[in-house]
């Protein structure tokens, strides 16, 4: 089993997603940054590395939002709320970046397992600002 994490970074009613690489699988979707976990990393180590290799910025784990499973291929997903730290988006993987408003995240074309995340998003937003 495949272990992932995502970070979901909100500002306002917006959550910051990252279009995939063509030639990745899933590519040209829409996804949360992150990336998988490595041999001997906590979830917090392994989203602070990626979101700092990927998009140039720092971000803090704040709280795990959930976990999502896809059995083919085997990869759990896990999400967690991000505050941004520092830094300008400079992408080194992803095709494009965009702030999407967490109402309207259906509407957008993302991978497989950040669809299953959406509901488990929306309910901890909802509990954020209620």
């Amino acid at each position: 089993m495949l272990s992932v994490v995502c970070a979901i970074i909100i500002s306002g009613s917006k959550i910051l997603v990252t279009k995939r690489p063509a030639h990745k699988k899933e590519g040209l979707k829409w996804e949360f940054p992150g990336g998988k976990v490595e041999l001997g990393e906590t979830e917090q180590e392994a989203l602070t590395r990626e979101i700092r290799e990927e998009l140039s910025i720092e971000v803090s784990p704040i709280e795990k939002i959930g976990t999502v499973s896809i059995k083919v291929p085997r990869i759990d997903l896990t999400a967690w709320n991000c505050r941004w730290i520092s830094g300008d988006v400079h992408l080194t993987e992803h095709l494009a970046f965009d702030w999407v408003d967490f109402n309207n995240m259906e509407a957008l074309e993302l991978s497989r397992a950040d669809v299953l995340l959406i509901p488990q998003i929306k309910s901890y937003i909802e509990d954020l600002v209620s």
